[in-house]
């Protein structure tokens, strides 16, 4: 689920990117059943430009995909505000 092509991108980052929604469900579900550790986690993984997927889904604005995003970055304790909203890359 982390094999990355040319540029970086996971198919967890182009269904968020494209608004893939169903898709992104469904490898989050497979993502929490083989267990990965937090620093694999699907949420935090970046591409070559260190943008994540919460970067995909704001730049074409999807905010069904948005709103998946935050739930499940809180359901894994992470800290939404701080690991999505002010996670860098390497534009900023």
């Amino acid at each position: 689920m982390l094999v990355k092509d040319d540029n970086g991108q996971t198919a967890w980052h182009l269904a968020a990117q494209h608004g893939y929604e169903e898709i992104l469900e469904k490898i989050w579900v497979w993502d929490r059943k083989v267990q990965l550790t937090q620093e694999d986690d699907l949420l935090l993984v970046k591409n070559k430009d260190g943008q994540t997927a919460w970067h995909d889904a704001t730049r074409c604005v999807y905010k069904e995909i948005l709103e998946h995003l935050w739930v499940w970055a809180r359901d894994m304790h992470l800290n939404p505000k701080y690991d999505l909203l002010l996670s860098k890359n390497r534009y900023r």
